[in-house]
């Protein structure tokens, strides 16, 4: 097994170099203790990190003080930790399992940063790499839930990831490791828990070598996502554009592919959106129709799904006085120059060349509003400024970003789109204030 072990590590590219310094999750059970020995009969550079979650009592402490003793004795480095874990869980409103796993790893990074380490592993096994593809099948996933556990991901690896959970306990019996037994993990109280010892002791009636099978499943299973990446990728290249108004997705390019909604789903699933969203986005809609994931939202505008943060839009008003040469409003800025000495006109959208004499200050800057109008450069008449943003094919959300500067109560730019008419500089022109939009 040692020599497996040694392998794995070898193939695995997070591990390069004899210097670096490996932080290992001990629980004291027997998977975590053969990874300690093992670890120790490599001698790599590491240290113990246990946590206690005080879930058990008495069994809790004796678990951190016989993982203590066991370093002790070898001369390993130990930290241990305690947590009020169910304290926790009521305060979020989450799982035990689930505090468990967000203490233990947030104390993880923080202890490796402190101590300057490389690497965490874990002791999870093929067994529990099988559970969860089981788990996610039960759920409902693609394949990325089919392929189970990553041997390794971030700065956390798992070298005892193709290793059975009979194969390590037989190795702790011939090698005369100690470890201890959690008695929670003998009930079927939990999801994992009813499908270690209910369902697949079924499925190993079927096929006895089912560990074995799924082993050989799963490796072409990683394939089979690699080449879906690389599909993916593709087409990312061919139908998205990304810029600071959104990411913009071609709808013809999307619709095209055979399976538009699993594609969608692909290239905005990091945004938060679920496959049956996607099945639903892909239908026919009028122009504007929205759906929302938690932080983001996507919009349906006429070429283009647009994906854009979801942010609290500010209507607030901002005051420019008279000389001020600077001004911001939410998170973009405008800067502002008296020139007596007219520059040629600039076809430049970012800036505004405004006759300073017509001007009344103060200026005032705001989003626009429904019902505002301006004389758009070129035009005598009024129009609103909604339709104008229409015939400028503005998207939705889009539209939300717009603002627009005051001058006497009337719009003398569309800020970063179109000045009014009203307020251009002629012939008769003195001095002119040039206002630029600073993103």
């Amino acid at each position: 097994m040692l020599k497996q072990f040694l392998n794995h590590i070898t193939e695995n590219s997070k591990f390069v170099g004899s210097n670096q310094k490996i932080l290992l999750a001990v629980s004291g059970g027997v998977d975590s203790m053969v990874m300690l020995e093992l670890f120790r009969q490599s001698q790599f550079d590491f240290a113990v990190a246990h946590c206690n979650f005080q879930l058990r009592g008495e069994e809790s402490d004796e678990d951190e003080k016989f993982v203590k003793e066991v370093c002790d004795r070898v001369g390993i480095a130990f930290y241990t930790k305690r947590f009020s874990t169910t304290g926790y869980a009521e305060e979020r409103k989450v799982s035990i399992q689930m505090a468990a796993r967000d203490l233990r790893y947030r104390w993880f990074d923080e202890l490796m940063r402190a101590e300057g380490m490389d690497l965490l592993a874990t002791a999870h096994h093929l067994n529990d790499d099988l559970e969860t593809v089981l788990l996610n099948l039960v759920r409902g996933t693609g394949i990325d839930g089919l392929v189970g556990i990553p041997g390794s991901n971030r700065n956390i690896v798992r070298p005892l990831l193709n290793f059975s959970k009979t194969e390590i306990e037989q190795y702790a019996k011939n090698h005369l490791i100690d470890w201890r037994e959690d008695a929670s993990n003998q009930t079927s109280d939990y999801d994992r828990n009813f499908i270690r010892h209910q369902i697949i002791p079924q499925l190993k009636k079927l096929n006895p070598s089912l560990e074995e099978g799924f082993l050989t499943t799963k490796e072409r299973l990683v394939g089979a996502k690699d080449l879906v990446g690389d599909q993916i990728a593709l087409l990312k290249s061919q139908f998205v554009t990304e810029n600071n108004a959104g990411t913009r997705i071609n709808i013809q390019g999307v619709l095209s592919t055979s399976s538009p909604s699993v594609v969608l789903w692909y290239l905005i699933k990091a945004f938060g959106f679920s496959f049956d969203q996607c099945k639903t986005i892909v239908l026919p809609h009028e122009t504007g129709r929205s759906f929302y994931a938690k932080d983001f939202r996507i919009t349906i505008d006429r070429e283009h799904f647009i994906v854009t943060e979801t942010k609290p839009s500010s209507h607030g008003s901002v005051k420019i006085e008279n000389g001020q040469q600077l001004v911001n409003l939410g998170n973009a800025s405008l800067s502002i120059e008296l020139t007596e000495k007219l520059p040629t006109i600039e076809k430049d959208p970012t800036a505004a060349m405004l006759d300073a004499d017509v001007l009344e200050f103060p200026l005032y800057w705001r989003n626009w509003e429904h019902g505002d109008q301006f004389v758009p450069l070129g035009m005598r008449q009024h129009k609103k400024v909604s339709d104008f943003l229409i015939d400028q094919k503005v998207s939705l959300p889009e539209k939300e970003g717009v603002t627009v500067l005051l001058s006497g109560g009337k719009i003398c730019w569309v800020v970063g789109r179109r000045i009014s008419e009203l307020f251009k500089i002629n012939d008769q022109t003195q001095r002119a204030i040039i206002i630029r939009n600073i993103q």
